[in-house]
């Protein structure tokens, strides 16, 4: 395949939306499962703490019952209003805040202090409770209960009106009126500690409800027919006066009615309509004169103008003329302009004109005649109106007295008779008492709490919550080592093992000591070896199968290709802080390479804390520095470990020295290990610390690689990232990290395929069978 094709196909599907996707949540499954697996212990706890609260609430609060009635509110009052107030093409919503004053008025104090007084809460001591008791009154309660002696209580001395407080205020706390979603409907709920007591009052506040609404009617309708009956005689007294006004001022002054209007008015009417027809009749005969004058001004009426005069002489006139014309036309072409046929019927055709011009002239004269009629009847009637109507000008302002009456005398029994009507109304609805409201469902006691699934589905959530918390909380600060990804891609660099940690074992102990006593007796010589008494220098010997033994195999392997990139002989172990394992690292590594035929030597570098030479090179009089102060040759310095053929070069100090540094940058040390390349393959230096000294800084010119140690979950990371930023000298000389002492039960939680059994079946077992 073409390598841009390839290179295409990649880079489409790294920017495929979809395997991004996929990616991001197999990352997010994966830290949670992670963060489950690490963390699991302390979610479990806080779960079982908070679930065990939530067994200690129920089990120590006592049942509480509920009780629920509902009430429906009639709607028809509030629309009834809203129709009148706005026209009925404008659509108005329900105002449900109507609904919402109901709920506040089912919370008042007045329904609350009927029930009060309906049931005698106020003697109840379930209601009104006891007097204020003073501390040790509370703490002796129990134990006077325990003793069997029954408690003499003091006598409540409250007043009438302080236990009807103390009632109100707890049936106010138990009771809860609220509306049902966007309905006419109320809900009336109460809790007691008693299921019957519950469906009682809340059964009792919604009867109280009912009654108040009954009673206010009743009052408002009493005290409206009262005040509507003293108006409703009053308005008949003012409706008789006026009639009688309105009577007396037509007697008067002689006015007349015809049906519903006045006699003058009939007559004014009857003169305008005659006003009318004529002036339409002149018009119209105005109209026909002055079409004739125009038609009289043509030679030749055409067809249109004859037919709306409806005169069948013009018409006939008219057709014979035409038929002249035609045959002039044709005579005129065919025999000439003055042929004596032609002339003839010029000649017809000028007395036919005249006689159309004489049948116009007779009809514009009847039509002026007709006209002039019409115009005199027009003026007649005009005249005739402005007499009368001069004379009906002197009785107006009689008219308008009596207009005035009469819309005052309307006023009065329009008033009278609305009145009248609502009077009848509130009398029947006295008389028939009924309410906005019912119950539609009646109140029954039910246990509502504690609700012990809810309780402890709420308790396990809250728990899982708060376990989830402290988990993200505690891997927020757990800032140290634990996974090879936190090394690559914090340090940027290989984490090379991951090394459990080592438990003192007898055996090992006794089997190294026993295989160096028997190399003295069969070499017979007075040659040096190492004895690992407490087996954790040559563990890897000793447990070639293990999972410690396996990690060196993978750093003799990284060490091995660097090798054979460049020359890497020399290799410094070294750490952040003392007591990381650098230098079981360094023996065991060493003993494993010597092991696989390698010709090692191990070199104890750590001058302020001899750790190898107190464990490998017990009772050894000379050593590292005596060999570069040329006391000593190096043959007789070194011990050998029998079993691998490692050489181990100890360090013997009479006292503390001051500037170890300068020993191991020294020039009689470069040439020390100078002269020691022909002769091994590896020489593994065990190096101080970088925290407390410089002194692994110092072999920066003389090492080829360093091999840094990190103790697992216990060396904070910004420590490894503060050392190391500051050797850059021995950062970029790192061969890799090494996590040691891990703790491989605690691992599988947060790398999974560390655990016991995925080494058990995969790592330990290849190779050796099941």
């Amino acid at each position: 395949m073409d390598v841009r094709r390839l290179s295409t196909i990649q880079g489409d599907y790294q920017t495929d939306p979809f395997q991004s996707q996929s990616e991001a949540l197999s990352r997010l499954l994966e830290r949670l499962t992670g963060l489950i697996r690490r963390q699991y212990l302390l979610i479990v706890i806080i779960v079982a703490f908070t679930t065990a609260i939530g067994g200690v609430y129920l089990m120590t609060t006592p049942a509480v019952y509920s009780a629920r009635a509902r009430l429906l509110i009639d709607s028809g009052t509030v629309r009834a209003v809203q129709q009148q107030m706005v026209p009925s093409n404008i659509y108005v919503p329900i105002d449900f805040s109507a609904i919402m004053t109901q709920v506040e008025v089912l919370k008042s104090d007045s329904i609350a202090l009927t029930v009060i007084k309906n049931l005698h809460l106020a003697e109840n001591p379930a209601f009104v409770g006891r007097t204020e008791q003073g501390l040790l009154q509370v703490l002796l309660g129990p134990l006077t209960k325990l003793s069997g002696t029954a408690a003499v209580e003091p006598p409540d001395t409250r007043s009438e009106a302080e236990l009807t407080r103390a009632a109100l205020g707890t049936l106010q706390a138990q009771r809860t009126v609220s509306r049902v979603a966007e309905t006419y409907v109320l809900d009336i709920g109460y809790t007691a500690s008693n299921p019957d007591l519950a469906a009682k009052m809340a059964n009792a506040l919604a009867d109280a409800y009912i009654d108040d609404q009954l009673d206010s009617k009743y009052q408002t309708t009493r005290r409206a027919n009262v005040w509507l009956l003293d108006r409703i005689k009053e308005l008949r007294t003012q409706a008789a006066a006026a009639d009688g006004a309105v009577f007396d001022y037509k007697e008067k002054n002689k006015i007349v009615d015809v049906g519903t209007r006045l006699l003058d008015d009939e007559q004014v009417t009857q003169l305008n309509s005659q006003l009318v027809s004529a002036r339409t009749h002149m018009a119209d005969t105005e109209a026909r004169l002055d079409r004739i004058n125009e038609i009289m001004k043509q030679d030749v009426p055409d067809a249109g103008t004859a037919d709306s005069l409806s005169s069948g002489v013009i018409v006939g006139l008219r057709t014979k003329y035409l038929d002249l014309a035609a045959r002039e036309h044709i005579f005129s072409e065919r025999y000439g302009a003055n042929h004596l046929a032609v002339v003839n019927l010029r000649t017809q055709m000028t007395e036919l004109r005249r006689s159309m011009a004489d049948e116009l002239n007779r009809i514009a004269e009847s039509q002026k005649s007709d006209y002039e009629i019409a115009k005199a009847r027009v003026q007649a009637i005009k005249t005739d109106l402005e007499k009368f109507i001069s004379k009906t000008q002197l009785i107006n302002r009689d008219r308008i007295g009596l207009s005035d009456l009469e819309t005052k005398a309307k006023i009065y029994h329009s008033i009278y008779d609305a009145f009248l009507n609502r009077y009848m109304e509130t009398t029947q609805q006295q008389s028939f008492p009924i309410t906005d409201a019912h119950v539609i469902t009646k109140a029954e006691g039910y246990q509502s709490g504690p609700n012990t699934h809810k309780i402890m589905a709420a308790t396990i959530f809250f728990g899982l919550m708060l376990g989830f918390g402290a988990a993200f909380v505690r891997e927020a600060v757990d800032r140290v080592f634990r996974t090879r990804q936190q090394v690559e891609s914090i340090l940027r660099t290989n984490c090379l093992a991951v090394l459990p940690r080592l438990s003192t074992s007898a055996t090992v102990a006794s089997g190294a000591s026993d295989n160096a006593q028997t190399a003295r007796q069969q070499t017979g010589t007075a040659e040096k070896f190492v004895t690992d008494l407490n087996g954790f220098f040559s563990r890897v010997v000793e447990e070639p199968r293990s999972l410690f033994a396996e990690g060196f195999r993978s750093i003799k392997v990284a060490a091995d290709i660097a090798s054979a990139i460049k020359e890497n002989k020399i290799i410094g172990v070294t750490s952040s802080v003392p007591k990381e394992g650098k230098s079981t690292v360094a023996s065991n590594l060493a003993e494993l390479m010597a092991h696989a035929s390698k010709r090692v030597i191990l070199i104890d570098g750590d001058l302020r804390n001899l750790t190898l030479s107190r464990g490998l090179g017990r009772g050894a009089t000379a050593g590292l520095l005596q060999v570069l102060a040329g006391q000593i040759d190096l043959h007789n310095a070194v011990y050998t470990d029998p079993r691998s053929g490692l050489k181990f070069l100890p360090a013997v100090i009479e006292s503390r020295l001051a500037h170890t540094d300068e020993i191991l940058a020294s020039k009689s040390f470069r040439r020390l290990l100078d002269a020691l390349r022909p002769d091994y393959d590896y020489i593994i230096i065990d190096l101080p610390p970088l925290a407390p000294v410089s002194d692994a800084r110092a072999t920066a010119g003389i090492i080829d690689s360093y091999i840094y140690v990190i103790e697992w979950g216990r060396t904070k990371i910004n420590v490894v990232q503060h050392h190391l930023t500051a050797a850059p000298e021995v950062q970029d000389r790192l061969l890799g990290v090494v996590l040691s002492k891990a703790d491989i039960k605690t691992l599988a939680r947060y790398e999974q395929y560390y655990g016991r059994n995925y080494y058990k079946y995969y790592d330990a077992r290849y190779g050796y069978g099941s």
